[in-house]
C-alpha cells in the first residue's frame, strides 16, 4: 500500500479503537487500520469504473486476510471490526456503503482465496509493468518457487473439483505461462520461472505413482465413486422401463 506520510490522513480513529479490549487481541498495529481506511477510499477516488460489489467483496477479503488470516488463536467479527472503528471516527463510511458488506468468509472459500490471493501476490512481486521489479535473483527464485508451492496447494483442494476455484486457478497458471515472456534483466528472466507442477504430478506425490494396487483403488474410488452412483441409478430406471 502507501507509505506512512500518505496514509497519516487517514489515522483518525485507529489509535483509539487499538485500545478497545476486542481489537486489542488481535495482531493489528494502527497501519493496517489506516490502509483498511484508505484502501475504502480508493472506490471513490481511483476506481469509480470498478463495480461496488467486486471492490466491497475484495475489501472484505482483504480484511479476513488480516484479522482472520494472522490471528488463528484469536478471531473477531469481521463486522465487529467495522463497526469498532466506526465508534470511533464518526465521519468513516457515514453512507454505511461497507455496513451488510462484511462478513467472516467460511474456511474453505477463505483458503481458496488465499491460495489465489498469495499466487498473484507472489507473481507481481516478480513481474510489475512489463518489468522484473524484485532486487536480487535469490529473491525472485523466493517468489517463483511460493507460487510453486501456493499452486501445488491449489491442485491438492482441485482433486475435489471445485470448478470455480479450479477454473480461477487454471487462470493464473495460463497468466503465469504466457505474461512477460520477453521481459528479462541482468538479475532474473522469464525463463528462470520455476515451471509450476501438473495435476499428474501432485496426484503422483499423494499416490505414490499408483506402484501399490491399493493407491489405485483409491484412485479410482475417488474418480468413479459419485459416477458409480449415477450408473446404479440410471440401471435402475432402465429396469423398470423395459419391464
Amino acid at each position: 500500500m502507501e507509505n506512512n506520510d500518505e496514509l497519516g490522513q487517514f489515522e483518525d480513529g485507529c489509535e483509539q479503537m487499538s485500545k478497545e479490549a476486542t481489537i486489542s487481541r488481535i495482531k493489528f498495529s494502527n497501519i493496517p487500520c489506516e490502509n483498511f481506511k484508505y484502501l475504502f477510499s480508493l472506490k471513490t477516488n481511483i476506481h469509480p469504473d470498478i463495480s461496488n460489489d467486486d471492490y466491497y467483496n475484495y475489501i472484505n477479503f482483504w480484511l479476513n486476510y488480516n484479522i482472520c488470516g494472522q490471528n488463528s488463536d484469536y478471531t473477531i467479527s469481521v463486522n465487529e471490526f467495522y463497526s469498532t472503528l466506526q465508534k470511533h471516527d464518526s465521519n468513516f463510511d457515514s453512507e454505511k456503503k461497507l455496513e451488510c458488506k462484511l462478513y467472516n468468509i467460511s474456511n474453505d472459500i477463505f483458503e481458496n482465496m488465499c491460495i489465489l490471493y498469495n499466487l498473484y501476490s507472489n507473481y507481481s512481486n516478480i513481474f510489475k509493468n512489463n518489468s522484473v521489479v524484485c532486487a536480487e535473483r535469490n529473491t525472485c527464485l523466493g517468489y517463483s518457487n511460493n507460487c510453486y508451492n501456493e499452486y501445488r496447494r491449489g491442485l491438492i483442494k482441485c482433486l475435489n473439483k471445485n470448478l470455480k476455484f479450479c477454473k480461477a486457478l487454471n487462470d493464473f497458471k495460463n497468466m503465469y505461462i504466457m505474461n512477460n515472456r520477453n521481459i528479462s534483466s541482468n538479475i532474473f528472466n522469464y525463463s528462470d520461472l520455476r515451471v509450476l507442477p501438473r495435476d499428474e504430478d501432485v496426484l503422483y506425490e499423494i499416490y505414490g505413482g499408483l506402484n501399490d494396487w491399493r493407491n489405485i483403488i483409491i484412485l479410482t474410488f475417488s474418480i468413479l465413486g459419485p459416477m458409480i452412483g449415477i450408473f446404479l441409478y440410471f440401471y435402475k430406471v432402465n429396469k423398470i422401463l423395459i419391464n
